[in-house]
């Protein structure tokens, strides 16, 4: 029991406050009232842009048609969602090129939702930090993955020199912010560079996660990137440690868990309503349903979702899941 407590105490360590929410949540459920499912998802995780400023060789971005959300968009969709308390604005184009993200971020916030974007910190100017403040954001995760130009050979297109001018920028912001860092053959070695990168640039989180291979574009392109697990636990479990030695939090974003958090607790959706099992499984032929031709409850509490949650509950893992870096496979 004791080892147990103090596992699931680790893993809110690790978590974002939706993830941190869910957990509490999952366990309420299931301990005190008696079920596994939870009645709605705690957060809304978005797609905001299709477009991209730069090509990241680990990423899906270009596969899809130019399109951004729009204020009218984005009121449609959360008038046919139940209240979620949460909100993610992300995708696998770069948030800041939607001209109209404040308005997005000023519309979730009326609703009384936290918000969170991850960008690549490209268009992170001055004026820019100021819109989303000015809007209400609440957290800003900026993708980096090394600390020097040497990123530019994996996020191509970066000026590495002009982001770091961005970054500093962020110092005198009310934001909430962390860094966010894929890891690879690449940098897994020089993961306390990035930690006191950080440090230096006033950045109070930096959260790792493992390459993804489970889907056939990953396994085409990125297969040369994975570093198998025990390396890559025993990296970042290092950087935690060199974390608290300079007050900044390391987090491993993929420690593997029996349940995905995904199918319970989160909601993917794209520009169009159509809703994702999850942020991997987020092409191809792995929709779940439409949220305007469906509904939400009967895209939530159905079959798709239903057994998907089941093969996590009895161990039994669909296919699309075997090998994914979020669940023990």
């Amino acid at each position: 029991m004791i080892d147990r407590i103090l596992k699931n105490l680790r893993i809110l360590r690790n978590s974002t406050p939706p993830q941190a929410f869910a957990l509490l949540r999952f366990h309420f459920n299931k301990r005190v009232l008696g079920f596994d499912t939870p009645r709605y998802p705690v957060e809304l995780n978005i797609e905001v842009s299709t477009v991209c400023n730069l090509r990241c060789i680990y990423c899906e971005s270009g596969h899809k048609p130019p399109q951004f959300l729009t204020p009218e968009g984005f009121t449609k969709i959360l008038a046919a969602l139940p209240a979620i308390p949460c909100v993610e604005f992300v995708g696998l184009g770069e948030t800041l090129m939607n001209p109209q993200i404040d308005e997005l971020i000023g519309i979730a916030r009326k609703k009384g939702m936290y918000t969170s974007i991850t960008t690549n910190g490209t268009l992170l100017t001055k004026d820019m930090i100021s819109r989303l403040e000015s809007a209400g954001l609440n957290e800003l995760a900026v993708s980096l993955d090394l600390p020097s130009k040497e990123v530019e050979a994996i996020r191509c297109g970066l000026d590495f020199d002009q982001l770091d001018k961005n970054l500093d920028n962020l110092k005198h912001s009310r934001l909430r912010t962390l860094i966010k860092a894929v890891v690879s053959t690449d940098n897994v070695d020089k993961l306390n560079d990035l930690v006191d990168y950080a440090k230096a640039k006033g950045i109070p989180r930096v959260r790792f996660i493992e390459v993804y291979t489970a889907t056939e574009y990953n396994r085409t392109n990125c297969e040369m990137l994975f570093v198998p697990r025990d390396i890559t636990s025993r990296k970042i479990a290092a950087a935690i440690e060199h974390g608290k030695s300079i007050n900044v939090i390391v987090q491993n974003a993929t420690s593997p868990q029996k349940n995905c958090f995904w199918p319970f607790d989160l909601l993917r959706m794209h520009i169009d309503g159509e809703i994702m099992p999850c942020c991997k499984l987020d092409m191809g032929d792995y929709g779940m349903g439409n949220l305007f031709n469906e509904g939400f409850d009967g895209i939530w509490f159905g079959g798709k979702f239903e057994g998907l949650r089941k093969s996590f509950l009895t161990g039994d893992l669909q296919e699309k899941c075997h090998g994914c870096i979020y669940v023990n496979s």
